[in-house]
C-alpha cells in the first residue's frame, strides 16, 4: 500500500542520514584501522545508493526503451539489420575506456589550475553523479 511504501522510504532515508551523520566525524575514536573503515562508511553509503540508482535506471528503463525503438541501421528497409536493445549499453564502456585519459591529463590539472588545489575523489564522485542525473534528465525532456 501508498502509505507503507511511504513508510519505509522515510525510515530508510532517516537511517542512512543517522549513519552518514554518525560518521562524518569520528574523531573520539582512536587511530586505528577500524576508525580508517569507520570514516569511509559516509561515502560508501552514499555513493552506492545513487549508483544503484543510475545503473538499475541503465538496466532496466534504458533497456526497455530501446526495445521499443526503430532501431534498424537503415530504416528505409524494411527487414535491414536492427540494433538490439544491449547495442546501446556498449556506449558506457567506451565513454569510460575514452574519457578517463582526457579526463586524468587535460580536465583534471585545467581544474586544479583554476581552484588551486588538488580535485579530490569527493568532487570527481559529485561531478560524475550530477552529469549522471543531468544526462538522463535531459533524456527524459527528449
Amino acid at each position: 500500500s501508498k502509505p507503507l511504501q511511504m513508510a519505509c522510504l522515510l525510515l530508510d532515508v532517516a537511517c542512512v542520514l543517522c549513519l552518514v551523520v554518525a560518521h562524518l566525524d569520528n574523531s573520539w575514536l582512536s587511530e586505528s584501522p577500524i576508525r580508517q573503515c569507520l570514516d569511509c562508511v559516509p561515502v560508501l553509503l552514499v555513493g552506492n545508493i545513487f549508483y544503484g540508482i543510475l545503473e538499475s535506471s541503465v538496466g532496466s528503463f534504458f533497456q526497455s526503451e530501446a526495445c521499443q525503438m526503430d532501431t534498424r541501421a537503415d530504416p528505409k528497409v524494411e527487414d535491414g539489420f536492427q540494433f538490439s536493445g544491449d547495442f546501446f549499453r556498449l556506449a558506457n564502456p567506451f565513454a569510460i575506456v575514452l574519457w578517463t585519459p582526457v579526463l586524468l591529463k587535460v580536465l583534471y590539472p585545467l581544474v586544479e589550475r583554476c581552484i588551486g588545489r588538488e580535485v579530490s575523489t569527493g568532487m570527481k564522485v559529485s561531478c560524475g553523479y550530477l552529469f549522471a542525473i543531468g544526462s538522463q534528465l535531459v533524456a527524459s525532456m527528449l
